[in-house]
């Protein structure tokens, strides 16, 4: 939370009002100070719903919240898609192009030159492609 005032409506959402007035938490420099013993009772409390829930429930007490994505959710997200982010890149083992199931959902280059994206050269390697190449290199001759 930014501010005093977002903590005491975090301390309500949470359901921990004694929070507010403990001297080691009740001003932002206290809270940083004692972040240590604040931080675990603060995830223990999270913990104890979902995050769906405890999204609603920041979002109507007017605590600034969004969810933490993990990579799954992120690639997934059309909105990706849509600027064209994501890209496909074929399976190491086929060479006609054509989709299929084991190609390899990349996020595209953030930049564009003359408004295109540079394309992806380089698709990434499979499980152990290059464990000897790289290992040859430490070998005493």
């Amino acid at each position: 939370v930014g501010n005093d005032e977002q903590w005491r409506r975090l301390c309500a959402a949470l359901e921990c009002p004694q929070w507010v007035d403990d001297p080691r938490w009740s001003e932002n420099p206290g809270r940083v100070l004692h972040r240590a013993e604040l931080v675990p009772l603060i995830a223990a409390r999270f913990a104890a719903r979902t995050r769906a829930a405890w999204l609603e429930r920041l979002n109507a007490a007017g605590v600034p919240a969004g969810p933490v994505r993990d990579l799954a959710e992120v690639v997934r997200d059309p909105a990706l898609a849509l600027r064209g982010f994501m890209v496909q890149q074929p399976d190491a083992d086929r060479s006609d192009g054509a989709p299929h199931p084991n190609d390899v959902p990349l996020l595209s280059l953030p930049w564009r030159i003359d408004a295109l994206r540079p394309p992806i050269v380089y698709r990434p390697p499979k499980l152990g492609e290059h464990t000897a190449e790289f290992f040859s290199r430490f070998r005493q001759e």
